[in-house]
């Protein structure tokens, strides 16, 4: 008797997935990506990716930031407190992004992913372009 009713529980379950594909067009793997939770393993590597891509660049821009720390012996008297606390406020923002790609994100589908990385990217480019004329504008003459 046991068997018969794990054997019709088991017929019903596979019956009720095939159902589910035919009907609707759609695996049931995909049904949490129609509510939102995203699953497909594209959408995990494409993160992986650009997570290990921001890693590096937030690894080059401590490079930058170290290199800025020893320069400045080079830099006027008068703007000295200030390019030390820019150098501070750079090194704050990188050690923000480094929290935010990974702590923070947490995966909320595609729509969200994008925008999410059009943000990142553009405070990405926003502190590079900083570190980029941080010594510039501080040298001596």
């Amino acid at each position: 008797m046991k068997n018969l009713i794990i054997l019709l529980a088991t017929l019903f379950f596979k019956e009720t997935m095939f159902s589910t594909e035919t009907l609707y067009g759609i695996k049931p793997h995909s049904i949490a990506s129609i509510h939102g939770v995203p699953v497909t393993n594209k959408q995990d590597d494409d993160y992986k990716k650009y997570r290990t891509e921001q890693e590096q660049k937030i690894h080059e821009n401590e490079k930058v930031i170290a290199e800025l720390k020893t320069k400045k012996s080079q830099v006027k008297k008068e703007k000295l407190t200030n390019y030390e606390n820019k150098i501070n406020e750079l090194e704050k923002k990188n050690n923000e992004l480094r929290k935010k790609i990974i702590v923070n994100y947490k995966d909320q589908g595609v729509s969200k992913w994008e925008s999410f990385k059009k943000e990142f990217n553009h405070d990405m480019e926003e502190l590079k372009a900083s570190l980029k004329n941080l010594f510039k504008d501080n040298v001596k003459e």
